[in-house]
């Protein structure tokens, strides 16, 4: 069973009571399990069919299946991962591979955007934070 892996590195960015920029993180999230449950529950029980169905129409109909876990890279860093797992004798060819990489990157800088990055979560103290 093929398998392609697409990542994606978080930043959260913190406010303050009032709404104003307090800091950036892009390694050592402060709400990074947070972030990371957040996104894989919002993607796997609301994105995953339509996401799939989309993807599918890209390559070729060729992917069984699209969900999003946690990736645990050695650097510290928030990173998603959305595996890409090929439907049983088919391949993911290189232009298979490059088109979900297409389909990925334009999700991360505009759908993405649209559906789960640039929400601000508010905390219980009245701080808040975003994922970009």
């Amino acid at each position: 069973m093929a398998k392609f892996l697409s990542l994606y590195d978080c930043i959260e960015e913190s406010y303050d009571k009032n709404g104003n920029f307090v800091k950036e993180y892009d390694t050592n999230l402060p709400h990074g399990k947070e972030i990371i449950k957040k996104f894989c529950d919002q993607w796997n029980k609301d994105a995953d069919a339509f996401m799939l169905d989309l993807v599918n129409k890209e390559c070729d109909n060729r992917i069984q299946s699209c969900y999003m876990k946690s990736y645990k890279p050695k650097s510290g860093k928030t990173t998603l991962c959305v595996e890409f797992v090929a439907k049983s004798g088919r391949q993911l060819t290189t232009k298979i591979r490059n088109a979900i990489c297409d389909f990925m990157s334009a999700q991360y800088s505009d759908g993405w955007g649209e559906g789960m990055f640039d929400r601000i979560t508010k905390l219980p103290d009245g701080t808040s934070y975003r994922v970009v």
